[in-house]
């Protein structure tokens, strides 16, 4: 089994590589460790036929890699379930605590914990999680900013830092909310939204962020 160092690496490159590959450099920086470190760990991980790895090529997960990195994102995305349905906490507050159950990793309690939830497809950030095979759930990831006025769906986020969950909380916009693109006013660049009975107005940097889908 990857030790918990090995697997935070495997996460990062889970979600850097895309099936693709990543450079030395980047995965340092996403990781904020140097990149000398980065390489030592880049080389044990290759050892162990978790990824490939040269300078040109950059790195590569391997199958076995693929698939213990995917094994890591779905125990957190699930504890990220557990924890905002079953324990109240916030969508901006489950995902430190997750990172760290993540790593408690006998295979039956991860699919106890995903029987207890109902086989849950989405986390509370509308994230895909991987089901017990691999397969990973589709959604529709059309960006709000780039949508003509009408009524639609969240379905999801493009990043989960706290600071946008907090001002998405702050505006009552969920996943699962409807709401209707009543406006883009191009002079100062803000999104006219109309959510229930309420009018709200964001910027773009909010609007580029939310993903969703025709309701």
């Amino acid at each position: 089994m990857p030790t918990l160092s090995q697997e935070n690496y495997l996460k990062a490159l889970w979600h850097l590589t895309a099936g693709g590959k990543v450079s030395l450099q980047r995965l340092a920086s996403h990781l904020g460790i140097s990149p000398a470190s980065t390489l030592a760990m880049v080389r044990k991980l290759a050892s162990d036929k978790l990824v490939t790895y040269n300078r040109a090529a950059g790195i590569r997960l391997t199958v076995k890699g693929q698939a213990a990195a995917t094994q890591i994102v779905r125990r957190h995305r699930l504890w990220e379930v557990f924890l905002h349905d079953k324990l109240g906490y916030r969508w901006d507050e489950v995902h430190d605590i997750a990172e760290q159950l993540e790593h408690v990793a006998p295979a039956d309690l991860t699919e106890r914990l995903d029987a207890f939830l109902g086989h849950p497809t989405f986390d509370p950030h509308g994230d895909p999680i991987p089901q017990r095979d691999g397969t990973i759930p589709q959604r529709t990831e059309l960006v709000l900013s780039e949508q003509p006025p009408g009524s639609y769906r969240i379905v999801g986020l493009a990043e989960t830092r706290d600071e946008l969950l907090r001002q998405l909380t702050s505006l009552h916009l969920t996943i699962g909310q409807v709401l209707e693109l009543r406006d883009h006013r191009r002079f100062d660049d803000v999104f006219v939204l109309r959510v229930g009975s309420r009018t709200e107005h964001v910027g773009r940097a909010v609007a580029d962020r939310i993903l969703v889908e025709p309701a």
